[in-house]
């Protein structure tokens, strides 16, 4: 595991930007609800109402695609950075003060 880590390292030392490809679960231990997974929104309405067909034809969906954005907004709102938004965050910062 050591040399994936040197590697990483010696890959990001020689860049100059990176850049950080996350999945939902980076948020959602914080308490942003994500879309697939167990207690994901596609478990609770069926995603198929929400293509833009219905989308635009009708209101129930937009009203019901708000109310989801809504709980969404909210959660972001009053989340913080855990501890694997702070390391990408420090990457940004040794990447940037190299520049």
């Amino acid at each position: 595991m050591d040399s994936y880590i040197t590697e990483l390292a010696e890959l990001i030392k020689g860049s100059q930007r990176i850049v950080c490809f996350t999945g939902a679960g980076l948020s959602t231990e914080f308490g942003i609800p994500d879309f697939r997974s167990q207690d994901g929104y596609w478990n609770i309405y069926d995603e198929t109402e929400f293509i833009f067909s219905n989308f635009i034809s009708r209101q129930a969906t937009r009203v019901l695609y708000w109310q989801i954005f809504k709980q969404q907004f909210q959660a972001k709102r009053i989340a913080k950075p855990n501890a694997a938004h702070k390391a990408i965050s420090r990457l940004d910062v040794i990447v940037a003060s190299r520049g």
